[in-house]
């Protein structure tokens, strides 16, 4: 019996291996059609996670998904294809069935199989996108705003390889806290600082080169957050996320995030390539150039506001500013709808972080905060940013657990 559960355990990874064609690159190229990969996921996990389809996160999750096909079968626009609505319930539903998967059957090494290949996926994809970016500057950018118009992508080859996707290096957030907690856990200090400092500074400089300032000054906020937080200090620690969601204000005001990036900029002195940079940014910033202006972007935040508040229980179909994955759905499903995708994610949540060990689940909470910035600021509602959240972000904090092992030393004892 053993053997056999093992068998499906690689076979369900290897499926997912595959089906994580945003993260794990070129089987998007080879198969053209995600969604069908993702159908395929969801077969499999109905008969290897049974566990997960009896739960309360998956009949809060059909709630949510009956009021969204509701809505598209009467004509709103915003999930604007089956095959979108399709990608909405995949996206949720696989990553909360992977992490069922790994929690019943707790195959360690499993785990950490996972880990590592997303996280040498992640150093691959940021050497090679630097690489590209040094040849083609804003190549990452320009592919993505060619993808949403429609119209075919200059080197479009490195997005469908994974190694210019725009949506990855705003799911990488998610991931700092994390990978932080390793580098500044106790034992072998020169490698962790080594090994996972040197993951961290990849995952901004990814952020840095996908040319989006929002995950950008948000990892480095991260960086600073996870520094300052203490094990065991709760009291302290509330403090500090205080001081961080007061300095998320920086990604909501123009103002003070040109005054930050002023301030940045000042400290690194201009003869260095990051000033360059931090210029494009600024000009970015002012003139909507590439990012979008703030003040357009809060238009866009105030019209699915608007929505909202046109029909307060079932949504309305008002143009949403489809760039807040967290407000559009306010805005085109309503309390009705938008109440079970909150109890959903809160389910999902509070079920994870029952699973982390104690003295470390600050920085799950800043994983947490991390998402809530990129769903709120933008609409970054994809496979990585759950996939992060509810699956890679765990396992790392998981992997090592000194509870774990004093129990299994205990048990030993006797």
């Amino acid at each position: 019996m053993e053997k056999k559960n093992n068998i499906v355990y690689l076979f369900f990874i290897f499926i997912i291996l595959i089906l994580t064609w945003p993260i794990f690159g070129a089987w998007f190229t080879i198969f053209q059609r995600s969604w069908i990969w993702l159908g395929i996921a969801l077969f499999f996990s109905l008969f290897s996670v049974s566990l997960f389809y009896r739960s309360k996160q998956f009949l809060w999750l059909v709630f949510y998904m009956l009021f969204v096909l509701l809505n598209y079968l009467v004509g709103d626009n915003y999930f604007n294809n089956a095959v979108v609505v399709f990608n909405e319930f995949l996206y949720l539903c696989i990553p909360s069935a992977i992490l069922f998967l790994f929690i019943s059957y707790k195959k360690e090494k499993y785990n950490h199989l996972l880990i590592y290949l997303t996280l040498l996926f992640i150093v691959f994809v940021t050497i090679a996108s630097f690489v590209f970016n040094q040849l083609y500057p804003e190549v990452i950018r320009e592919n993505q705003s060619s993808l949403n118009l429609g119209i075919r992508a200059p080197l479009s080859i490195l997005e469908r390889y994974g190694l210019s996707n725009y949506g990855l290096p705003h799911a990488i957030p998610v991931l700092i806290p994390a990978i932080s907690y390793h580098m500044k856990s106790k034992g072998k200090k020169v490698r962790n600082y080594l090994v996972y400092g040197g993951l961290i500074i990849l995952c901004v400089i990814l952020t840095y080169i996908s040319g989006a300032v929002t995950p950008f000054l948000l990892s480095l906020l991260l960086v600073l957050l996870c520094l300052l937080i203490r094990e065991g200090n709760a009291r302290y620690n509330y403090r500090i996320f205080v001081i961080f969601f007061i300095a998320m204000l920086f990604l909501y005001s123009d103002s003070l995030l040109l005054s930050f990036l002023h301030f940045v900029d000042a400290f690194l002195g201009q003869q260095t390539t990051l000033h360059a940079r931090l210029m494009e940014i600024e000009t970015a910033i002012i003139y909507g150039s590439t990012e979008g202006d703030l003040g357009a972007r809060e238009d866009l935040y105030i019209n699915s506001i608007k929505a909202f508040l046109g029909n307060v229980f079932i949504g309305s179909d008002s143009p949403m500013g489809d760039h807040s994955a967290i407000l559009d759905r306010l805005g085109t499903l309503g309390l009705l709808g938008f109440v079970p995708y909150c109890l959903f994610i809160i389910s999902e949540l509070k079920f994870i972080i029952k699973h982390i060990p104690i003295e470390r689940r600050f920085f799950y909470y800043a994983s947490i905060l991390a998402a809530i910035s990129m769903l709120s600021l933008k609409n970054m509602s994809n496979w990585p940013m759950w996939c992060f959240l509810f699956v890679i972000a765990p396992l790392i904090l998981n992997e090592d657990e000194p509870l774990r092992r004093l129990h299994s030393k205990q048990q030993l004892s006797r």
